[in-house]
């Protein structure tokens, strides 16, 4: 009899298992499923008080306003902007007169981006020019403008539940469009007509962030020859790369074109694809790169105007030749000193652009041509986080703003699409 309940006890056992499985899976996709939806409606809720705010000022406007809207120009007037977003902009002058007579202006970090210290320092809060910035999500209903981290944000959800109709929304992104799509699972569509300013690498942005810049010198510096200097190096290769992303499927196949480029010339790869250790990025540079000559400043995507730390910090901070792979030609011609890096577009091959390569080693007057640019011009890199000087462009658009107008971006989805602003490459 204990040998037949023996089987059929562990048939009972199974069966409950079996069913315990069900009912968890069922349990959890369908908390995702209700996750999403509140995702979609928040997102809703914050295009629904925009749409609404427009129609309450058109009404007032129709009908002459109080005293407040004397000035009301339209409820819908178009800025003329330099960037592409689809927008619109609506007359807040009904902002409360406590607000508008304020000589300072309030900056909220909704999303924690950075709290670090520069310069003895916390750049949570932090004071620039008239601006404060903070961290403290209580000051929501006072802050000016609410700079929200779409790196850091996790869901639509994360997103403020109440709106003041004088804020500025900022979209905050630092990193590629493809970004947002590979890492999270809210969408891109989802944040149409919520932001009214954008804060990324893109130099058509509201506030543009670059990872690093150019100045003008007051005046001429004289520079080194740098080709004397890598003359007693003992590396048996000129040319280091420093790369941690493998994926051979990555959207422009760098290390695809760094593998041919090897069949040529020698390459230092330093990183996770390569035999090569290094302490830097961010925090410090890596000092071995300055042994080389050629510096292989390669993004892992090709989307207009993204030049990061890779260019900036890797190559321009180590003085070394910038061998270039990311945006078109052009981007860098705008952004970077004149003549300061060598494009991959110019070559056929990387069988030619080695053969470039060996060309300038062996002929130090035209390698030194590539270091001109340091009599006239100096960089800046911001690396990781932001620094005083974006923090500062945020601060001067707020104080040039035109008083009561806050336009709204409808198709951010457009704007910061990677098929409209990445190309994917395979090399020959």
């Amino acid at each position: 009899m204990m040998a037949l309940l023996g089987p059929r006890r562990n048939f009972i056992y199974f069966i409950g298992s079996f069913t315990s499985v069900i009912v968890f899976y069922y349990f959890f996709s369908t908390v995702g499923k209700i996750t999403e939806n509140i995702g979609i409606k928040r997102a809703r809720f914050y295009k629904d008080i925009a749409l609404k705010v427009q129609t309450h000022i058109n009404k007032l406007t129709v009908r002459g306003g109080g005293p407040e809207l004397q000035d009301v120009r339209g409820d819908m007037i178009q800025e003329d902007v330099p960037n592409p977003i689809n927008e619109t902009t609506a007359n807040l002058s009904s902002r409360p007169s406590y607000v508008t007579s304020k000589k300072e202006f309030l900056i909220l970090q909704w999303v924690a981006y950075q709290n670090i210290t520069i310069g003895g320092l916390k750049t949570a809060n932090w004071k620039v020019k008239n601006c404060k910035i903070t961290s403290n999500r209580t000051q929501l209903n006072s802050s000016d403008a609410i700079v929200i981290s779409t790196l850091n944000l996790r869901s639509i959800t994360d997103l403020p539940n109440h709106r003041s109709p004088w804020q500025r929304w900022v979209m905050m992104h630092d990193d590629h469009p493809y970004h947002i799509r590979v890492t999270k699972r809210w969408k891109l569509e989802q944040l149409d007509g919520i932001f009214n300013w954008t804060m990324t690498y893109k130099m058509d942005s509201d506030v543009p962030i670059p990872y690093g810049w150019k100045e003008k010198r007051t005046s001429s510096v004289q520079v080194d020859n740098f080709a004397e200097r890598h003359k007693n190096d003992k590396k048996k290769s000129i040319v280091a790369a420093m790369i941690s992303s493998c994926n051979p499927s990555s959207h422009n196949d760098r290390m695809g074109y760094v593998k041919r480029l090897m069949k040529h010339i020698p390459v230092d790869v330093y990183g996770a694809c390569g035999n090569f250790t290094c302490p830097g990025r961010y925090v410090r540079t890596c000092k071995e790169i300055q042994k080389y000559k050629f510096y292989l400043a390669f993004e892992n995507n090709n989307c207009n105007g993204y030049i990061t730390e890779k260019l900036w910090s890797n190559a321009f901070q180590n003085e070394v030749v910038p061998v270039v792979m990311g945006p078109p030609k052009k981007d860098y011609l705008d952004q970077v000193p004149p003549n300061s890096v060598i494009h991959v577009d110019d070559f056929k091959s990387p069988a030619h652009l080695a053969e470039y390569l060996k060309i300038l080693d062996g002929n130090s007057t035209e390698y030194n041509e590539y270091f001109k640019w340091k009599k006239d011009y100096k960089t800046f890199v911001r690396a990781q986080f932001l620094t005083y000087k974006h923090w500062e462009t945020l601060c001067d658009k707020l104080n040039s703003a035109r008083e009561g107008e806050v336009k709204t971006h409808k198709k951010i989805s457009q704007w910061f699409n990677p098929e409209n602003n990445c190309i994917s490459k395979k090399w020959p």
